[in-house]
């Protein structure tokens, strides 16, 4: 244990590849099931994923370490939802819009288990997309 880390944080490269190798199997079988709001498990999943590394004061090291495990090739400055996204998500899933939305909820002090209430009263994903554009 580093000096100043907490026991029991995933910040190693084989914790975070586990966490989101954990993820990325439940959003494929979310989405192969083709229910309509099979979403919404990435959305918790990624948000989660990213507060907890946010809170650690971690979350843009660990997003090009994740990038780095999986081979992801991300732009400068890429946000860490982003990254989790491109390597959680099924190829050709559109996901712009889902890295706003959860901004919003973080900006608004959302906690991961009150992730789908907040949505819903915001008009869905989309809507918090919205909001947060026009915070910008």
């Amino acid at each position: 244990m580093a000096w100043g880390t907490p026991p029991n944080i995933p910040t190693g490269k084989s914790e975070i590849k586990a966490k989101l190798d954990e993820l990325k199997a439940a959003i494929q079988q979310a989405f192969d099931t083709h229910r309509r709001f099979w979403f919404q498990t990435a959305l918790e999943g990624a948000y989660a994923i990213y507060v907890e590394w946010k809170d650690l004061g971690k979350s843009k090291k660990a997003a090009k370490v994740a990038a780095a495990l999986f081979g992801v090739k991300i732009k400068d400055g890429a946000h860490p939802l982003s990254v989790i996204f491109k390597i959680v998500t099924p190829t050709g899933v559109d996901t712009r819009r889902w890295v706003d939305g959860l901004r919003f909820a973080r900006k608004q002090g959302v906690a991961p288990k009150d992730l789908v209430p907040f949505l819903k009263a915001k008009g869905g994903i989309s809507g918090c997309e919205r909001q947060f554009d026009a915070q910008k």
